[in-house]
Order: structure tokens, then sequence, then C-alpha cells
């Protein structure tokens, strides 16, 4: 009779387990990171001898003039024409003979 008895408590439990609302389970940290990386469109090198004036620069968009400018170390800020402007102004000039006002904090010579 015992052995019923535990049987029957055993199964009443695992009833209620199952029944209970399921809370969302915890993530590891790997899904965390994958979930926050989204795939990004591929871009294509930026190719300088492509573009003759600023408002060509422009049709490339605000943020891909400023992942263009950040990566030559330059300020990456401002309107789309601002930062059109800012970049056509670096055209063929060496890095070290950049104006000091258009470098960013993240410049290195």
């Amino acid at each position: 009779v015992d052995v019923d008895q535990n049987a029957k408590e055993k199964s009443a439990t695992s009833s209620k387990i199952l029944n209970a609302p399921s809370k969302p389970s915890p993530k590891k940290p790997n899904q965390q990171q994958e979930e926050k990386q989204t795939p990004k469109e591929e871009q294509t090198p930026f190719v300088w001898s492509d573009y003759d004036n600023a408002s060509q620069l422009e049709s490339l968009g605000i943020d891909r003039l400023k992942s263009i400018l950040f990566g030559m170390g330059v300020k990456c800020g401002g309107s789309l024409q601002e930062r059109a402007n800012r970049l056509f102004s670096l055209k063929g000039l060496k890095r070290e003979d950049y104006p000091q006002k258009v470098r960013g904090k993240n410049f290195v010579v």
C-alpha cells in the first residue's frame, strides 16, 4: 500500500510541475551575444575615384559616410552634407596632412 501511495504522490507532483506556467529559460551568454549581433549588409570598399564632388558622396547615405569618416580617424558627426563635404575635403591628402580641425579623437598619424 505504501508503494502505491508514493507512486500517486510522485505522479501528482510531476503533473503539477508539467502544468506549472513555464518560465523563460535563462539565456546562455553565447545566445545573448548572437541576438545582439544582427547581420549587416556587406559594404563595398570605398573608392575615391568613383566620386567627383561632395554631392555624389551624399548618395552613400549618412550612416555609410559616418563609418568611412570614423575609419579614417576624422570627425564623423553632422548632417549628411557636412559629412560629405568633410570627406571630400580630404580627397588626395595624405593622412598626416589632414587639417587639425577635422581630426577626431581616434586620429592616429
